[in-house]
């Protein structure tokens, strides 16, 4: 238990009330107020806080709660017809038997303007609201019209995918198939150059070898006509005198056959060149 404090002569219970000095209709006005006896709080013996009403027509016993040593808490709901005008709140409290005794008195007041710019205020409140709902509904509705357009964009372009991978499949299956065509082409190209460069080489070894024998024909045709001639001139050597074979007459049958042997030569040379 807390000790008492040592008093002085002074007989006098300090009280102090604090509240606000202006309230509306339907709030609720509280206030605290302190017990103190030479400076120190004090627990009184009893305490009363009693309401007045504007031009003394009523008055209200209000319910005090203790919160600490020597401090107090009271409330009043102010209702929404109050009267109009000066309330005051009346404290008293007296300590040790009657030896200390205080009393106190805070006021406020409810006006008809208060009440009037509580009313408007509230009024601008709620129309506030409505618009500010209002306003919630008309965004939610343009976000449910974004998000429909949105979810029609995105079908869109998945529907316009799928087409795509579509053409590009299709085009994939031309290509491969163009490419398929270019390579049998090329393949058909290559045997038909091999067949044309086999026959053309068919050709060239039979012209070769036609020519190659015609020139043996000429060839050997040469020869012998050239055998037949120096057979003949052996035996012209042979008929005639030792004498005669001697005679320059014979050289000049012997030069002309060598010139002819050589135009021979040189006609087998010509064909063989071309």
């Amino acid at each position: 238990m807390a000790a008492v404090p040592a008093l002085a002569a002074s007989p006098d219970l300090l009280i102090s009330i604090d509240g606000g000095g202006l309230h509306f209709a339907g709030e609720t006005a509280a206030f605290y107020f302190t017990t103190t006896a030479n400076g120190a709080l004090v627990n009184p013996d009893t305490v009363t806080a009693t309401l007045y009403l504007p031009a003394n027509a009523n008055s209200i016993a209000l319910t005090v709660t203790g919160v600490g040593t020597g401090v107090f808490w009271t409330s009043y709901a102010v209702p929404t017809d109050a009267l109009v005008g000066f309330y005051g709140l009346v404290v008293t409290a007296s300590y040790q038997n009657g030896t200390f005794k205080g009393t106190a008195v805070k006021g406020f007041e409810i006006s008809q303007g208060l009440s009037d710019l509580q009313s408007s205020i509230l009024l601008g409140i709620g129309g506030l609201s409505d618009q500010l709902s209002t306003i919630e509904s008309n965004v939610l509705t343009a976000v449910g019209s974004v998000t429909t357009t949105v979810n029609a964009m995105n079908a869109s372009v998945a529907t316009g995918l799928a087409g795509l991978s579509t053409n590009l499949a299709g085009v994939k299956t031309t290509i491969e198939s163009d490419i398929a065509g270019v390579g049998s082409s090329v393949s058909g190209l290559g045997t038909s150059l091999t067949g044309a460069i086999s026959t053309s080489q068919a050709a060239i070894v039979s012209a070769v070898n036609s020519a190659a024998s015609s020139t043996q024909t000429t060839v050997n045709s040469a020869r012998d006509t050239v055998t037949t001639t120096v057979n003949g001139i052996n035996g012209s050597l042979s008929t005639s005198t030792a004498q005669s074979f001697k005679d320059v007459q014979t050289w000049e049958y012997l030069i002309l056959a060598i010139a002819i042997v050589a135009v021979l030569l040189a006609i087998v040379l010509l064909v063989l060149r071309k």
